[in-house]
């Protein structure tokens, strides 16, 4: 009987050895906890090269700052030093607001190599909506500011032009302008949670995130 139970439980070991055996778990785990960081952090350069240019494409990565640089137009060649600084600054937060959490479900597939993450992120669907409701705060806080300055940019305008003074009222108003922004732009859209079924593939011992599934 002895000996029975102890083949038995060696059969047991040999068995659990083997099931476990080729589990990459923790290998696709980390990759996954890399690319969202990367999104998470705005780095999203970084976070393409870790996944396939088709993942990148269905996540719109690669859109992110072409896209933010359309939204700001001329705004990104003008102004002062303190504008661009504060314009560079918000693009940041931009990015970094986009992916805002993430929580990696514990659903791994070994066969598949996939798991699934929850994901919280900016609703693009009301961007432009926070976008319309800000124009007309903006243009309210120039006119203002036109009114209030109104000799020193007149000044202006007879000695350098259009262009120069359009920069001196950013340049003056920028502290105002960014403070609007980040409270009444950024704060105001809202978030939704997706789930990411993602599938890594292992290439030359490096985990990269092949395909995705948002729901």
């Amino acid at each position: 009987m002895k000996r029975l139970f102890s083949i038995l439980l060696a059969f047991a070991m040999l068995f659990s050895i083997a099931g476990c055996k080729g589990s990459d778990k923790e290998a696709v785990s980390k990759a996954a906890n890399e690319f969202l960081t990367a999104c998470k952090n705005g780095e999203f350069d970084q976070a393409s090269k870790l996944a396939d240019s088709s993942v990148s494409s269905k996540l719109q990565l690669n859109n992110v700052d072409s896209s933010i640089t359309s939204a700001l137009g001329s705004y990104s060649n003008r102004g002062g030093e303190k504008f661009k600084k504060g314009l560079d600054e918000f693009v940041k937060k931009v990015k970094k607001a986009y992916v805002q959490s993430y929580t990696i479900k514990d659903d791994y597939d070994n066969d598949k190599k996939s798991l699934s993450a929850e994901v919280k992120i900016l609703d693009q669907s009301a961007i432009s909506t926070a976008s319309s409701a800000l124009r007309t705060k903006v243009t309210t806080l120039a006119k203002e500011y036109a009114q209030n300055h109104l000799a020193e940019l007149q000044k202006i305008y007879a000695s350098e032009g259009n262009e120069a003074m359009q920069n001196a009222m950013l340049e003056g108003m920028a502290d105002q302008m960014f403070e609007l922004l980040d409270k009444e732009y950024l704060a105001k859209i809202p978030t939704k949670t997706q789930t990411w079924k993602m599938t890594f593939t292992d290439s030359d011992k490096t985990w990269k995130l092949t395909d995705v599934v948002i729901a």
